[in-house]
């Protein structure tokens, strides 16, 4: 598939990458699985959020940049580094320097390419953002138990419905009403920057 441009038609092409990643994850699923794997012990995430589900997510993320010159290799740092900053988020720790330093010390896959810094730069604009947006509701809100419950979930680590309703003993469907809140929120903030 080819996406024509212009007047006379700059022809791009959108399928490389897929056509790329296809071939390599046909290859090397269980390698994936297992770097995502790592990633979700080494960052402490809760068992419930499902490795085939995050691999899913980078994939679907990564078939949609339209990177010149793509080859396997490429391809399968843009999705290892979408994995791994994908699942720093989830974990929502406390800083970004702990973040990064937990990234670079368990970092399995070695990135020299200089053609994927794009890609990078995407994705620490896109932590970035999200960060801002988390720490401009953490400000704003002035309620004290929504507060606690944001605190469990995002500083503690509490990010899953299950996990949430366990550290508060609650039944799992008051904990799911609550993250939600917190997304809806948060969406909100988003939605009033992105506006501006």
């Amino acid at each position: 598939m080819h996406q024509y441009v212009g007047r006379y038609g700059s022809r791009t092409s959108l399928n490389g990458m897929k056509e790329h990643l296809d071939r390599y994850l046909t290859k090397h699923y269980l390698d994936v699985l297992k770097y995502t794997r790592h990633f979700l012990d080494v960052l402490n995430i809760p068992t419930s959020i499902d490795a085939d589900a995050v691999i899913n997510n980078a994939y679907l993320h990564c078939v949609a940049i339209n990177a010149q010159e793509m080859t396997e290799d490429k391809a399968k740092s843009y999705l290892l580094n979408t994995i791994k900053f994908d699942l720093i988020w989830t974990q929502g720790s406390k800083t970004k320097k702990q973040d990064l330093y937990k990234s670079q010390e368990y970092t399995m896959d070695v990135i020299d390419d200089s053609t994927d810094l794009e890609h990078k730069i995407e994705l620490e604009d896109r932590y970035n953002f999200k960060k801002a947006l988390v720490e401009i509701y953490r400000r704003e809100q002035k309620d004290r138990i929504k507060r606690i419950v944001f605190e469990a979930y995002y500083d503690k680590g509490h990010s899953t419905q299950t996990a949430l309703a366990k550290y508060f003993n609650i039944n799992s469907t008051s904990a799911y009403f609550l993250i939600k809140e917190i997304k809806e929120n948060i969406n909100e903030i988003q939605y009033r920057y992105e506006e501006c």
